[in-house]
């Protein structure tokens, strides 16, 4: 083989190497740069009939483009009952997350939502924004953001006061300065915020037709920034309620005796209903035996806890980020309980 022979088949086995690398220098270099957040003080509401509670359009005056200046923002952390009923599917995981008897009352629950943003945003607020791509049917971008007033931050408000869910996509929030919290961090905080404003009643939680339910308080006030800097106190955790003692063995033989034995040993563990965010990814089963394995659920998604399928196992339902629901199972252990 002569010197160029050997150059050239040196050369085909190189390219395809630095071909490869240079594709991942250009797909590393965006989402390097999506990590950082950018601050938009200055910023006022848009009027346009897409917004809602938890996702609206808005005018950042701080920026010299026009073009620039106008944003559509999606919150982290939160979702806020549809205000419309384009969306049954998504409208049914609503209505099953509060409780309520139907979807009028969810839409009616958005409305309220929608209004609450709406007066507490009216005189100005900051975008604090990575530009990651939160999807959407506008024809503009939409991305994801937190959004706060003085310190006071709007998801954390709504869901204190029962008008958003703690669900959707989560981040890091360390390196804001009006946050400083980690993403499970947050999730811990929004948590606390719900518990107590389910405790009180409040927004959509008034409308809830669940056992012990009664009327509260869905004309709500905007809380001073003083007090929402301040967190509520945790709510206090109860212990679920005890198994049901196994019935007595009929004649008293042994043979019955063990047959309770084993019904009471085999029997689905009582669990409170409740949402969980997890902190850590969750195998997913199939809700009934053998209770095959469906899928991964990874942190910081989402799920309720219907009931006990096993000593070991529970009932859960979740969402995907297009609004579909599913029934599943999962072990005890593996959500912390």
């Amino acid at each position: 083989m002569t010197t160029l022979a050997k150059a050239r088949v040196r050369r085909s086995r190189i390219l395809p190497w630095m071909a490869a690398l240079l594709l991942l220098a250009a797909l590393a270099a965006p989402a390097s740069a999506a990590k950082k957040w950018r601050d938009y003080p200055g910023c006022v509401l848009r009027e346009s009939g897409g917004n809602d509670g938890d996702s609206f359009h808005v005018t950042c005056t701080s920026l010299k483009s026009s073009t620039a200046r106008h944003k559509l923002i999606r919150l982290y952390f939160v979702d806020t009952p549809e205000s419309e009923g384009s969306l049954p599917e998504r409208l049914e995981v609503q209505r099953e997350y509060w409780d309520l008897p139907d979807h009028a009352t969810v839409v009616k629950c958005g409305k309220m939502a929608h209004k609450f943003t709406e007066d507490f945003l009216k005189k100005g607020f900051t975008v604090h924004s990575r530009l990651s791509d939160a999807l959407g049917r506008s024809n503009i971008d939409r991305d994801y953001g937190m959004v706060e007033v003085d310190g006071q931050d709007l998801g954390w408000t709504l869901v204190r006061n029962g008008l958003a869910r703690v669900f959707g996509k989560g981040t890091d929030l360390t390196e804001l300065d009006a946050y400083k919290k980690d993403e499970n961090g947050w999730w811990r905080k929004l948590r606390q915020a719900e518990a107590e404003a389910k405790r009180e009643k409040l927004g959509c939680w008034a409308f809830s037709t669940g056992a012990g339910a009664a009327p509260g308080r869905t004309r709500l006030a905007l809380p001073s920034p003083a007090a929402a800097a301040t967190p509520a106190a945790p709510a206090p955790r109860t212990a679920p309620p005890p198994a049901p003692a196994a019935p007595a063995p009929a004649g008293g033989s042994l043979a019955s005796a063990t047959q309770s034995r084993i019904g009471a040993m085999t029997a689905p563990r009582q669990v409170a209903a409740q949402d969980i965010v997890l902190t850590r990814p969750v195998l997913i089963g199939n809700p009934d035996p053998p209770y095959a394995p469906m899928g991964q659920l990874r942190a910081g998604a989402t799920l309720h806890v219907v009931e006990g399928l096993t000593p070991d196992r529970a009932k859960v339902t979740f969402s995907t980020s297009s609004g579909k629901s599913y029934t599943g199972s999962a072990r005890f252990a593996d959500l912390g309980l």
